[in-house]
């Protein structure tokens, strides 16, 4: 008689068995895409957090950011006498990287001389930052328009300039809740307009409270005007103040942004 055998299924290689485990606890266990993105941005600024427009060219480079053109000027004057040496004629390459070293030299005096608007305004934030995070009521109340708003959270009203500052003396002072041990400011950047004697202002920073000694970053946008008859970082006041985002609770959502955002 004729024995049949059927031919047993062998068994799965520990190597796939670990891989289907990994497979069913990434399907159960991580979130989905949208959530895991959403996750991330409270860690990560989103990118459609509004932005400012990239400054005038010309004006960035000869009154703002000179340093591109003192490279240019120093590789313009190695050029230039390099290749007159190459040709016996020196004299010629060392008037030619004279006048580029002299041109450099001059886009810095100009640099260090004229304050742009944006200078100005930039240097406006940056002592708004340090006197909120060093509980200076007396100079924010200099630097507040006596109709300056705070807004967060879809709020239309917005907190006036003695609700700020009762918040600051409240919560910031030395052995209060969010008492800051140290702030820094990663980045400013600034736009003039979009309309006369207006500028915004979109600050990047790092505080780190006393009480848990944990970084944050705070992304925030701030709105000025200009006194017409005056210039400087003192001319301008400080009208809005729009917190954008927080690392650790993400977005603010349903922000008020400025007429002509």
């Amino acid at each position: 008689m004729a024995h049949q055998t059927s031919r047993l299924r062998e068994p799965a290689s520990p190597a796939a068995g670990r891989w289907v485990c990994i497979l069913l606890v990434c399907l159960v266990f991580l979130p989905a895409p949208k959530a895991a993105l959403a996750q991330l941005e409270l860690f990560q600024p989103p990118p459609d957090l509004p932005g400012l427009a990239d400054p005038p060219l010309v004006q960035h480079a000869l009154f703002e950011n000179p340093v591109p053109l003192v490279i240019l000027a120093l590789l313009v004057a190695l050029a230039a006498y390099a290749v007159a040496a190459r040709l016996d004629r020196r004299k010629v390459g060392l008037g030619v990287a004279g006048g580029a070293i002299l041109l450099g030299a001059a886009g810095v005096l100009l640099a260090g001389l004229v304050q742009t608007d944006r200078e100005s305004v930039r240097q406006r934030t940056r002592e708004t930052i340090a006197a909120i995070a060093e509980a200076d009521t007396r100079t924010l109340d200099t630097i507040f328009d006596p109709g300056v708003r705070l807004y967060y959270n879809g709020l239309n009203v917005g907190w006036n300039s003695g609700r700020i500052l009762s918040f600051v003396e409240t919560y910031l002072l030395p052995g209060r809740q969010y008492q800051l041990e140290s702030h820094r400011v990663r980045d400013v950047q600034s736009q003039i307009g979009p309309g006369k004697y207006t500028a915004r202002t979109r600050a990047t920073v790092v505080v780190t409270p006393v009480g848990t000694g944990a970084p944050t970053q705070v992304i925030c946008l701030m709105t000025w005007r200009q006194a017409p008859d005056r210039s400087g970082p003192e001319s301008w006041t400080l009208t809005e103040i729009q917190p954008l985002w927080v690392q650790g609770f993400g977005e603010i959502t349903s922000r008020r942004l400025p007429r002509g955002f």
